[in-house]
């Protein structure tokens, strides 16, 4: 079913969802962030790569509201974020680069997506990034 057809009960749903997802981002997310700064250049990054179970499209779908607020809640430790995508341009997965404290705030911020609890995600994996470049200049 379309997200578009769902209706006003849908908008209502995701207005609720996203306060409760927000209220939820500041609570868990924000605290960590603390230990981080920039100026000190101890922030740490880390690349979350998820992969969709085969038939999550519908799901992912109805999820990408929460989702997007929870993206929305944790935004300034955000760096890049959007789908992957297949040959045919249908997404498949997730990318997340994000600032965290150490590997398992960023196990637990990447564990707290909404699309592991809407059955999205057939697998995860989170690792510490280094970035080299950034809009076409080497900054390491």
């Amino acid at each position: 079913m379309a997200v578009a057809a769902l209706g006003e009960g849908f908008r209502a749903a995701t207005r609720t969802a996203r306060r409760e997802v927000a209220n939820l981002a500041r609570r868990r997310f924000h605290a960590p962030r603390a230990g981080i700064d920039r100026r000190r250049g101890n922030a740490v990054l880390f690349a979350i790569v998820s992969y969709d179970k085969p038939d999550a499209l519908e799901r992912r779908l109805a999820a990408r509201p929460k989702h997007l607020v929870w993206l929305d809640a944790a935004g300034p430790s955000l760096r890049y974020v959007g789908p992957l995508l297949d040959e045919g341009g249908k997404q498949r997965g997730s990318i997340v680069v994000t600032e965290q404290p150490d590997l398992e705030a960023a196990r637990a911020f990447a564990k707290a997506d909404p699309f592991w609890e809407a059955d999205v995600f057939g697998s995860q994996t989170v690792h510490e990034f280094r970035e080299v470049f950034r809009d076409g200049a080497r900054v390491a």
